[in-house]
């Protein structure tokens, strides 16, 4: 029990916060700033306050670049913002494959 206890605070103590991965979000000026948008990773407008709400047309959701069923972990290097509806999709594909199959769904192709 106290090894567990012990793991479960040093997970809570190194995992990001949703500012911490906010801050990875694509920077894209002045205006947007102020009104709390940026973008992810995909071109996907995201808004800051709308972390974990996937109600929203700018929710976004912590991303595992290499998921964790794929031997990814939970640290700021490995997380990114995404916007829920990309995550969804994303689901743990590795991330290439990903990447690739996003860009021809976005054009309207496939592969």
């Amino acid at each position: 029990m106290r090894d567990e206890s012990l793991s479960a605070l040093m997970k809570a103590l190194l995992s990001p916060s949703s500012d911490d991965v906010w801050a990875k979000a694509h920077y894209c000026g002045p205006e947007n700033e102020k009104n709390g948008f940026r973008q992810d990773d995909h071109g996907n407008w995201i808004k800051k306050d709308h972390y974990g709400k996937r109600d929203s047309k700018y929710g976004w959701e912590f991303d595992h670049v290499l998921a964790s069923s794929r031997g990814g972990h939970d640290g700021l290097t490995n997380v990114r913002p995404l916007h829920w509806e990309t995550n969804v999709r994303k689901s743990d594909s590795p991330p290439g494959l990903f990447a690739l199959a996003d860009i021809f769904s976005r054009r309207g192709g496939g592969l």
